[in-house]
């Protein structure tokens, strides 16, 4: 199986290049069970400014799916929190316990903050250049408003990012009702909402659409890219 190595100071992560379970129900608690984590996704997809085999084929996908919408879910997982004080990272951001491969030997809790859906921007890093997402989840570090799409794209081009790339990040009003899986979406027909959208709002008792599935556990692997994130090191593809 093609996987992409995403090595980082908490471990390395392999992630799978296909979804052979897309086109199938598949309960979403199986799927969250087996994914890989998110950020670790993240990473493949958009290393070397989103010029990748990785990425690649994700297009290809929803190509030979007749340009027909996509979803996975991630092996992350998102619930309420109480703050304890700490601090508020602006209006609108919401207080969140965030467990990326939740419930492994490897799971790595992040006490984060959530912020309003939008286009999620790239930050400044000293260590990485720069960042989408808080380290280890799909927390956006910022977002733009939806109805201000011109400012996430000169953001896009500030950094030097294709602005095809512009994606969404959705959440609920909060997260009170219990916990949430994390997912991703491809579907670039979605126009004025970006390329793919991350959503922190799926159901773990859903019974599955036969267009969500996600990356299989592996044992077995061809590694065709890495990338070390303890230095922002390009490993290169083959």
């Amino acid at each position: 199986m093609d996987v992409f190595r995403v090595t980082t100071d908490r471990g390395t992560f392999d992630v799978p290049f296909e979804m052979p379970e897309l086109g199938t129900v598949v309960p979403y608690e199986r799927l969250h069970r087996q994914g890989p984590p998110g950020f670790a996704i993240s990473a493949a997809y958009s290393h070397n400014r989103f010029d990748n085999p990785f990425h690649d084929r994700d297009v290809k996908r929803y190509e030979d799916r007749g340009r027909r919408w996509y979803g996975e879910i991630t092996h992350d997982s998102i619930e309420d929190r109480d703050p304890e004080g700490d601090p508020s990272r602006g209006e609108g951001w919401i207080p969140v316990i965030y467990k990326t491969n939740a419930g492994r030997a490897d799971e790595i809790l992040v006490r984060g903050w959530a912020p309003r859906p939008g286009f999620p921007v790239p930050v400044i890093d000293n260590r990485e250049g720069h960042r989408f997402f808080q380290r280890y989840t799909l927390l956006p570090e910022k977002t733009i408003p939806f109805e201000n799409r011109a400012e996430a794209e000169r953001i896009f081009l500030q950094f030097d990012l294709p602005v095809v790339e512009l994606s969404g990040f959705y959440r609920p009003d909060n997260y009170k009702d219990g916990k949430r899986f994390v997912g991703r979406d491809f579907g670039p027909f979605l126009g004025d909402d970006g390329r793919f959208g991350v959503y922190a709002d799926w159901l773990p008792s859903f019974s599955g659409f036969d267009w969500v599935a996600s990356r299989p556990a592996y044992t077995e692997h061809n590694i065709i890219g890495e990338i070390d994130l303890r230095n922002k090191q390009e490993i290169g593809t083959k």
